[in-house]
Formats: structure tokens, C-alpha cells, sequence
């Protein structure tokens, strides 16, 4: 049936186009979201594959990715068809609306065949729940759904736009844009039967908009190996400062800039001999370029596991001045017994615990002092790391995070709408 569309724009393999395959007995759900999230490249996509991996032998997931690097993920999809009842994604395409009617997050995930695929998918599968991560891709939807929609806020995002134009300025018809995506996503959270947040600041946030909302909060989680045990570390000779991130997401390239731009050279004139290392997915040329000419900073690219950059590295910066973003980064540099200096937005939706590791600074000096401090701070980064167990173990983990997830769709499924 969906072999109608594009095959360059879409892509659609089913488990049950196998004659082999025994039709499932278990409910069925539509999942909905901006990526392909094996493997994870991006905090995001650690919290959807580690919530969805649980998952996969209680339900009959059929993913829909709307994707911006269509080609790498269709090649991964390809290898993951037996583990879901089937995969779709679809290329991002730029559309001709202009911001102010289109707003940036919307325009980010747009495709021309959005909402017939997700009609004929409807059709196709019957699902008894349909679960959308982002407001900006509940627009999809087809009025009138027979089945309840889980929607799930990583983040607010009229709150990420307001703290983008307070760092940066007003874009051109920014208000007006502003104003768009705000009914945008407040029409989705009214749309959705059960809204999903990441954090209980964005929870209460949303409630304190629209109080009749149906929300739960499941929050960042943590490996059931990392309450065990905390992963030991081996440090570099030269001071050594970390900076890993999703380099896609506005707020963590904006930390990038500014840590780049404002605060390594405050640090290399207090430590000459630092050493600044920039790790992940999703760098800009521009931004490549700009990491190229300054002093004494390496980037690496993607990594696999967090600790093929951690080893090494004498402090974690989380430079963020707006938008939150790094949570989960914030947790495995805990969980590596990393020191971390940040802003107070790197504290953003953590546990006490874990923010009271988090060295705080507001201005550049600020930063740079802090982190310069911790490159002898022997005593300090000890304990950091007496700390960072106990801290570790105020996180839920991800099994029991995607079981509460698990019970949110089985109730949705069992009641209908």
C-alpha cells in the first residue's frame, strides 16, 4: 500500500511481507517521532531506543521516523525490521511556507507525504494507541482518530524559542512566528489524550497553562549496570576539558560557540597547556571551521559509548544559555565520575543530587575559573566521584521507566477513546 509514495522520500518495510512471520497477538502501537533512534546519536535518541528496547516483546510497534538524515537511517532501518511490526521514515524536505506560518521545529520534520502515509499506515495496522514525540509532529494526525494519542514534550518548546530570542535576538517576524508555534503545540497538548514530560519543571509548566491535562512525567533514567558499580577512569597528563553534545539541537550548538568563542580562551590564559576535546554527531561546517582555528581544541565526532571520550578527560563543561538539552550527557559524565561546570541551565531537569555536583558559573570568567580550579582540584574531583554513586542512584532506571511507559499505552489501548 505504501509502495504508492517515492521510494527516494519514503521508505516502508514490514515484519508480516515475509510469509514466514506468524501475525501478532499483542496490542498494536503507532509510534510516531523525528528520527531513527538506532543507533542513538543524540540524547533524545538514547531516551527513545533505551524506552523502546523493553518494549518491543509487549507490543507491536510500528515506527514512523520523519528524518533529516534519511539514506544513514534507511540503511539502519534495514537491519531492525524483524524487531517492529514495521519501519517507515520519511525524507525531510524543505517546504515553501515562510516561518510565520511554518514555524522552525515544524519545518525541521516536514514532508509533503506526511499525513497520507500516516493515513494509510492507520489503515493498514489498525493501532490501538498512537504515540507522537514532539507537538511539532502531532499535525499529522487525521481528525477524528478511533484510537487515544500519547504525546511526548522532551521540551517545552515556546519556552525554547523565548530562551533562543533572549540569547540571540528576535529573528525577522520572530514574534509572530513565536506566537504560531505557541498555538501549535498548545493545540497538541489539548489533542492528546495522555502528554508526556521529561522533566517535573516542564510538568508543572504545562499544568500551570492547561490545568485539566492529562500528564505523567518519565524522566531521564539510567542503566541498571551504572547503580552497581561507577565506571573508573583513567586521567589524561595534559588537563583535559570535555564537551559532548548533539551539535543538531540549537541550545547545544549555541553552548558550543559560546564555550568556543568566550570561554577556552579565558581558560588558556589561566591553564596554556589545557586541552579542549568536542565529541558528537551533528556538527556544522561552519562550526567545524570555528573549532579547527582555535587553540587547543580537538573535535572528535560521533562516539559509541560515552566513555570512549570520557577516559581522559579531567572535567565535563555543559556551557548551555538556554534550552536545556544535555541531561543525559549530564548523567554519564556523573556516572564517569566527571566533575562538571556549567551554567545554571545545564542544571535543568536533574534530580538535587546531581545538580548539587554541577559547579555552577554566569559569566565566561566565571566558567573558566571554575574549570580551571577543578584541573588541580585533586581533593575536589575526589569528591565528585564519592559522590557520584549515591547521586547515580537517585536516577530510576530505564527498565522501570519504560514499564511505566508500557502501562500508560496498555490502559490507553484496553479503554480506547
Amino acid at each position: 500500500m505504501l509502495g504508492l509514495f517515492p521510494a527516494e522520500h519514503v521508505f516502508h518495510e514490514s515484519r508480516y511481507s515475509n510469509a514466514n512471520a506468524a501475525p501478532s497477538d499483542r496490542p498494536t502501537i503507532l509510534y510516531v517521532t523525528n528520527k531513527f533512534c538506532f543507533p542513538p546519536t543524540s540524547g533524545g535518541a538514547v531516551r527513545e531506543s533505551k524506552l523502546l528496547e523493553p518494549l518491543l516483546g509487549l507490543f507491536d510497534i510500528h515506527y514512523v521516523g520523519f528524518t533529516q538524515n534519511f539514506d544513514t537511517d534507511r540503511t539502519h532501518a534495514r537491519k531492525l525490521v524483524d524487531c517492529f511490526g514495521s519501519i517507515t521514515l520519511l525524507r525531510r524536505q524543505e517546504p515553501d511556507l515562510p516561518p510565520d506560518v511554518m514555524p522552525l521545529r515544524v519545518r525541521e520534520h516536514y514532508s509533503p507525504f506526511g499525513e497520507h502515509v500516516i493515513f494509510k499506515l492507520i489503515e493498514l495496522v489498525r493501532p490501538g494507541t498512537i504515540h507522537v514525540e514532539g507537538c511539532f509532529l502531532m499535525h499529522y494526525l487525521p481528525r477524528g482518530l478511533p484510537c487515544p494519542v500519547v504525546l511526548t514534550e522532551e521540551n517545552i518548546e515556546f519556552e525554547l524559542d523565548a530562551g533562543r530570542s533572549a540569547v540571540r535576538g528576535a529573528e525577522p517576524s520572530g514574534e509572530k512566528a513565536e506566537d504560531v508555534a505557541r498555538r501549535i503545540e498548545l493545540d497538541a497538548w489539548r489533542a492528546a489524550d495522555v502528554c508526556i514530560f521529561v522533566t517535573p519543571e516542564d510538568e508543572r509548566t504545562a499544568r500551570s497553562v492547561i490545568p485539566e491535562m492529562n500528564t505523567r512525567c518519565l524522566e531521564n533514567s539510567v542503566d541498571g549496570d551504572l547503580l552497581k558499580e561507577v565506571t573508573t577512569r583513567c586521567l589524561s597528563p595534559t588537563p583535559s576539558a570535555l564537551y559532548a553534545a548533539n551539535y543538531s539541537w540549537a541550545p547545544s550548538e549555541d553552548g558550543a560557540y559560546f564555550l568556543i568563542d568566550e570561554i577556552w580562551p579565558l581558560i588558556l590564559d589561566i591553564v596554556p597547556e589545557a586541552h579542549l576535546v568536542l565529541a558528537g554527531a551533528g556538527m556544522s561546517e561552519e562550526l567545524k571551521l570555528r573549532a579547527a582555528k582555535a587553540e587547543q581544541v580537538t573535535y572528535v565526532g560521533p562516539f559509541e559509548k560515552f566513555a570512549d571520550v570520557a577516559n581522559g578527560a579531567h572535567v565535563f563543561l555543559c556551557p548551555l544559555r538556554f534550552g536545556g538539552g544535555s541531561k543525559i550527557k549530564v548523567i554519564d559524565a556523573v556516572s564517569h565520575r566527571l566533575p562538571i561546570v556549567g551554567t545554571k541551565e545545564a542544571q535543568r531537569g536533574l534530580p538535587v543530587g546531581i545538580k548539587e555536583l554541577i559547579f555552577c558559573g554566569e559569566t565566561p570568567r566565571a566558567i573558566a575559573l571554575l574549570t580551571a580550579s577543578l584541573f588541580d582540584g585533586h581533593r575536589a574531583r575526589e569528591k565528585v566521584a564519592s559522590s557520584a554513586l549515591s547521586a547515580i542512584h537517585l536516577l530510576p532506571t530505564w527498565q522501570s521507566t519504560a514499564g511505566e511507559l508500557a502501562t500508560i499505552w496498555q490502559n490507553l489501548t484496553t479503554r480506547g477513546r
